[in-house]
């Protein structure tokens, strides 16, 4: 199953086999992206209570110091989402705020595909890095920035050679072998975390095919 949460997907110059979605031109920005495929949805930490003594006439409220990770409603799903539980300190990141994430990757490649799995519990967004050959042999690459809302998945920046475009496809590409590949705790400053590698992977992408250019002179 592709796992699409409604019609939360766009992808550049082709449809998914999914067939859903938007498919969006050459030069398209990834805050256009973003918004043709409906991205904007906020995830919120709600505290979670006990009642002690659970049977008892008159219960008192305990702090347990987990929260609950809610999806707020939208227009194609009007009722809250619990996606999962965590630890106070688990750290949001807002789809909006892979935006800022993805800006060194911004600067030098387009945006390929982007979308929300699980009714929104996972996102994706991907970067074309081009084409190279590898013993003769054309092999394309692209960026991929993933997060997670629900307490157990971790943001990943990583290089693969999948076109995400669906869950399946999201899988493959975290479990192929990478030449860059991180995975980030929601922890303390994952946001600067994140974007750090992603800078870092435009700066090793650049330097390789400069490099691979140079070869061919």
């Amino acid at each position: 199953m592709h796992e699409i949460f409604g019609a939360r997907f766009a992808g550049r110059r082709e449809p998914a086999w999914h067939k859903l979605g938007t498919v969006f031109p050459e030069g398209t920005t990834p805050e256009q992206a973003f918004d043709l495929a409906g991205m904007d949805y906020q995830v919120v930490k709600q505290p979670l209570y006990a009642l002690w003594p659970p049977h008892g006439a008159n219960p008192k409220a305990v702090d347990t110091g987990h929260v609950a990770l809610v999806s707020e409603p939208t227009d194609d799903d009007p009722e809250p989402v619990v996606f999962g539980v965590a630890s106070k300190d688990f750290e949001l990141v807002q789809n909006r705020e892979v935006l800022d994430i993805v800006k060194p990757l911004a600067e030098h490649w387009p945006i390929e595909t982007i979308g929300a799995l699980k009714r929104g519990a996972v996102t994706f967004l991907t970067f074309d890095l081009g084409q190279f050959e590898v013993a003769k042999d054309p092999c394309r690459q692209y960026a991929l920035v993933s997060n997670a809302h629900d307490g157990t998945g971790a943001l990943y920046v990583r290089q693969t050679g999948v076109r995400v475009v669906c869950a399946n496809t999201l899988r493959m590409a975290l479990d192929s072998e990478a030449a860059f590949a991180f995975r980030l705790k929601h922890v303390g400053d994952v946001k600067d975390l994140a974007q750090f590698y992603a800078g870092l992977i435009a700066q090793l992408r650049v330097a390789m095919t400069s490099g691979q250019e140079r070869l061919k002179m």
